[in-house]
């Protein structure tokens, strides 16, 4: 309940208002006011004292009615705050209520009639306020143990669920009201169902049961999830019931089975393995786990493996190799060795070992697998004599190597052959054979080299398709050399073709000589004039280009220097190019790059853009080579001096007209400001005089007073209004909120307004259109008589749409439909319609009056073709 008086802290820069408010407030006996001339002054107040409410103005000096509004949400909390003020613009009202206002109340009309409705709103939010806070204090518990909990929280008595939190809701994926309406057991899986429901049935009976069990739950989604429930008896509106605590353990549930699985894997896995598996901790060196191949291979038992050192196994020779393999391990990550076991009955067998590390719960490990070689080593011994020299000679060399015999087939190939052919040739495959049929001059050296002489074959072409159709096709250039491998008796047996592939260096030289060809044709055409500097001489070299644009023949400039440039440049852009050039040697800038000034050899001045680049440097990082090029700009330099000049003549004048019209608008505003305030002083201190000293001989004098008075407060917004026509661009307006807005601020009393326009639907209007549709809602509730209905559609008209404004009032006499649009015409100002039509006819919409009368009135406003949209089709 709101106490008997409340405190409220009225807070407007006019002195006269604050007076009349107080007096009207106090007057009941119900408001203890406190004023204050500024926002500053009453948040001294509020520091000091505890208010109900506060009432604010929001023009003032200093700090305005929003400011003091953000400042006490800020630092005083949910303070009752009303914003009483003579500025009725939309962006205002927005903009409080944004701020977190709890009423917004225009000043003007009737003292009386203002004050009163002050009043109520005072004590609808001060009663409003301290419901809260006493719904909020019994409510903080229960939402904190129930709402914030990370545990779902049901209650269930008589099978069904009595309460739930939104944890219940999130993981079952029913809402609140459709848990609350169904069995608890219809959101348990079927196959945990009957288990839960006999352990439920057992506690609602006294009899005791697992405090804490885990089962799955059947989801809206059809999905099933594993959970942990606890349960206690409660009592529940005065019979039990219980209260369950569930906690989701499917990812518990999903990770434990994998593990499990995973360890079943593992094991077979490691069985199967070919070699023998091994894990050792580190530094220690102990095994800790082994596959059964330990036992098959080595002959040792479970019990004799298990805690061996990482040695303890291997041959002593070997030992040093295989701790040094395992400290690469620890250090690289990875590692292989080989290494000869002793089995149990006394047999050697080689091994190669691949280990790798890894770290779990801060313990190192490193593991690894033993592959017996026993076959392969014996293999290895036998051939390794025989091939280690050609092994050398073929895989570790750069060059493509292809041996051949006398016929000419294939014998083997290396790794850089494959790599540069692509494929592994058939045993038939002969590229020189291929080479002799695309180059018939090889026949000679070909038979020097069946004679057994090495020879160096000259760059040719051929291509590996024509005889092995899954090599590219494409045409290879190659440079070759070819040797005879003789046997015991010095006659040639095989050859080897070394060979690299040279296509793509040919193509490059080839494509770069026609690039410079293509590069020297396109600097003529293009009008560059070009230089080359050699930075450390100083001699320049220039093209005949870049000697005509100053006016002079190459032979004029030759020899050229460095000099030539400086004494061209202008000397105001010398210093420029200097500094420029400076930032370019010490590669702050990639590109040097400069708008300068030279003198063309008639004496006139002429612009150039100066561009280059070094295109050498030394070890020590100094420029020693640069080039360029110059490119006469002398015609946009010109055209742009133009446009700036044109540019500055354009801001002396834009700067004076805003100067001016930003003058105006502040008189205007300030004049409109203080005869709106000293308007409602007046018609307060009049209302005061007629109730204090009534005199019936004075009423009519009264009454012309206070009409005077208020036509007189009409213009002054009418003027401000006007005013506003226009200053903002039109926009894309949502037509739909714009009449929502305004019927919030619209005196309806108990009219309804029904809003059916489409909720996407724009129009481009001036953004005063808000005001339109508030100035309709208004004109009908003033003058609709039996009203009780306003409604707002569209329909579509020859192209055009039209928005449609009708009531079930009283109409609009046949006569008086165009008169209702002019200034001054009607019972009230007479400036509201005369203003919309105004604001709409801004982006060419029109409004007319078409209601039947007495059936209500019809105003129509015609959107032109383009000047309407729906959302998102645009």
């Amino acid at each position: 309940m709101v106490p008997d008086t409340l405190q409220v802290l009225y807070v407007d820069d006019e002195f006269n208002l604050l007076d009349i408010g107080k007096l009207f407030l106090e007057e009941s006996r119900e408001f203890a006011v406190t004023t204050a001339l500024s926002a500053p002054e009453g948040i001294r107040l509020l520091e000091q004292e505890k208010f109900d409410a506060i009432i604010s103005d929001y023009q003032m000096p200093g700090m305005d009615g929003i400011q003091f509004l953000v400042e006490v949400r800020s630092r005083f909390g949910p303070i009752p705050f009303i914003l009483f003020t003579g500025r009725g613009r939309e962006e205002i009202v927005i903009q409080a209520i944004n701020s977190g206002v709890n009423f917004y109340l225009q000043k003007g009309g009737d003292p009386s009639a203002q004050f009163a409705e002050l009043a109520h709103k005072i004590k609808v939010a001060a009663s409003g306020k301290r419901a809260d806070d006493l719904l909020r204090k019994s409510e903080e518990k229960y939402r904190h143990l129930i709402e914030h909990s990370n545990e779902a929280i049901v209650v269930a008595q008589d099978g069904m669920l009595k309460l739930v939190n939104h944890r219940t809701t999130d993981f079952t994926g029913y809402s609140e009201q459709e848990l609350l309406s169904m069995p608890f057991s219809a959101f348990i899986h079927p196959d945990d169902r009957a288990m839960v429901v006999e352990r439920y049935q057992k506690r609602m009976k006294g009899e005791d049961g697992p405090p804490r069990y885990a089962f799955r739950t059947s989801s809206k989604d059809g999905s099933s999830r594993w959970v942990e429930i606890s349960v206690v008896v409660i009592d529940w509106d005065g019979r039990p019931a219980t209260l369950n605590f569930i906690t989701d353990i499917t990812e518990r549930k999903r990770v434990d089975d994998s593990l499990r699985e995973e360890q079943q894997f593992s094991k077979l896995l490691l069985d199967s393995l070919p070699g023998i598996f091994y894990l050792y901790t580190y530094p220690e060196n102990r095994l800790i786990r082994w596959n059964k191949q330990h036992e098959t291979l080595l002959g040792y038992t479970a019990e004799e493996i298990k805690g061996k050192l990482g040695t303890d196994l291997h041959l002593p020779e070997h030992k040093d190799a295989v701790l040094k393999a395992i400290d690469e391990v620890m250090e690289n990550g990875q590692s292989s060795v080989e290494s000869t076991l002793l089995a149990k009955d006394g047999r050697l067998i080689p091994f190669f070992f691949t280990g790798v590390r890894f770290e779990a719960a801060g313990q190192l490990y490193f593991m690894g697998i033993g592959i017996d070689i026993t076959e392969r080593k014996h293999s290895e011994d036998a051939l390794r004599e025989s091939e280690e020299l050609l092994r050398d000679i073929i895989e570790k060399n750069p060059m493509s190597i292809q041996i051949v015999d006398r016929e000419g087939f294939t014998l083997r190939v290396n790794p850089a052959f494959n790599r540069l052919f692509g494929s592994v040739p058939p045993p038939d495959f002969s590229i020189i054979t291929d080479l002799v049929k695309s180059n018939p001059g090889l026949e000679n050296h070909i038979s020097r080299v069946k004679s057994g002489e090495p020879v160096n074959l000259p760059d040719m072409s051929f291509n590996p398709h024509d005889i092995y159709p899954e090599l590219p096709d494409v045409p290879t250039r190659v440079r070759a050399i070819i040797f005879p491998l003789n046997d015991r008796h010095g006659k040639p047996q095989s050859f080897v073709f070394m060979h690299e592939d040279i296509t793509e260096q040919k193509r490059t030289e080839d494509a770069l000589r026609e690039s410079e060809e293509q590069l020297m044709l396109a600097i003529e055409g293009s009008g560059l004039g070009l230089w080359d500097w050699d930075i450390q001489t100083g001699k320049t070299v220039f093209n005949e280009k870049w000697a005509e644009i100053a006016g002079y023949t190459l032979a004029e400039l030759s020899p050229g220097s460095i000099d030539t440039w400086i004494n061209l440049c202008h000397p105001d852009d010398l210093q420029q190019s200097d500094e420029l050039l400076k930032k370019h040697f010490s590669k702050q800038s990639l590109m040097y790059e400069c708008e300068a000034r030279i003198r063309h050899k008639d004496g006139h001045w002429i612009w150039v853009l100066d561009s280059g680049k070094v295109v050498n440097w030394d070890s020590n990082g100094l420029p020693i080579r640069m080039t360029g090029t110059h490119l006469d700009i002398t015609e946009r330099k010109e055209l742009e001096k133009e446009k700036e000049d044109q540019a500055q003549e354009l801001q002396k004048y834009s700067t004076s007209l805003a100067t001016a019209n930003k003058k105006l608008k502040l008189l205007s505003g300030i004049t409109r400001h203080d005869i709106s305030n000293q308007l409602t002083v007046q018609m307060g201190y009049l209302n005061m005089l007629e109730k204090k000293h009534p005199d019936a001989t004075h009423n009519e004098y009264f009454l012309k007073v206070s009409t005077a008075a208020k036509r007189i407060a009409a213009m002054v917004r009418f003027a401000k209004e006007y005013e506003e026509i226009g200053v903002h661009a039109p926009t894309w307006q949502d037509c739909r909120t714009l009449i929502d807005t305004a019927a919030k601020q619209a005196p309806l009393g108990k009219v309804m307004v029904e809003n059916n326009l489409p909720a996407s639907a724009e129009v481009f209007a001036d953004p005063l259109i808000v005001k339109v549709f508030y100035n309709l809602m208004d004109n009908a509730v003033r003058y609709g008589g039996k009203i009780t209905t306003i409604r707002f559609s569209a329909l579509e008209r020859n192209g055009d749409e039209v928005l449609v404004c009708e009531d079930d009032g009283d109409g609009v006499p046949q006569d008086e439909k165009e008169k209702i649009f002019e200034r001054g015409f009607g019972k009230n100002t007479g400036l509201g319609l005369a203003l919309s039509r105004e604001i709409l006819s801004i982006t060419g919409i029109t409004i007319t009056e078409t209601g039947e009368p007495g059936k209500g009135a019809r105003f129509e406003m015609v959107v032109p073709k383009g000047a309407w949209q729906f959302r998102g089709t645009v």
